[in-house]
C-alpha cells in the first residue's frame, strides 16, 4: 500500500517545483517505509515459518521505483534549483518537439556551465566565474 502511494504522490508534480520538491520528499519517505515493511515483513515470515506475506514483494518493488525515481529528481532540483526552474518554464512555452528539444539542450549546457563554473572557482581559488584565464 506505502508503495502505491508513493507512486502516486509522483504523479503530483506539476510545473510547481518548489511544491514538488515536498512530494518529491514524501515519495521518497513513503518508498523508503515501503521497502523496510516488506523486507521487514519477509524476514518476519521465513523466521517463523510462514507463508510469504501478501503484498510485501509488491510493496518492496513499488516502493523500490518511487524511491528510485524521486531521489534523483530530487537530488538535481536541490543541486541546480534556478536551472530546473528555467528548463521547466521553457517546456511549458514549448509548442513542438523542436522547442522542447532547444529546452533540454540549454538546460544541459547550464548544468554544465554550471558545474564547470564551480570547479574553475574552486580550483583557482578567488577567482570570478566569468573571469578568463588570460585576464590572470
Amino acid at each position: 500500500m506505502f508503495g502505491v502511494i508513493s507512486l502516486l504522490a509522483l504523479l503530483g508534480l506539476g510545473t510547481d517545483l518548489r511544491k514538488g520538491v515536498y512530494l518529491l520528499a514524501f515519495s521518497m519517505a513513503v518508498g523508503l517505509a515501503a521497502c523496510v515493511i516488506g523486507i521487514t515483513a519477509l524476514v518476519k515470515a521465513r523466521r517463523t515459518g510462514t507463508y510469504r506475506p501478501r503484498g510485501a514483494i509488491g510493496g518492496i518493488v513499488l516502493g523500490a521505483l518511487a524511491t528510485l525515481i524521486s531521489v534523483p529528481i530530487l537530488v538535481t532540483y536541490l543541486a541546480f534549483p534556478t536551472q530546473v526552474d528555467d528548463y521547466v518554464n521553457c517546456l511549458s512555452q514549448a509548442q513542438n518537439s523542436s522547442q522542447q528539444q532547444a529546452c533540454m539542450t540549454r538546460f544541459y549546457r547550464s548544468i554544465h556551465l554550471g558545474t564547470s563554473a564551480l570547479g574553475a572557482s574552486s580550483l583557482a581559488g578567488t577567482s570570478s566565474p566569468g573571469q578568463d584565464t588570460a585576464e590572470r
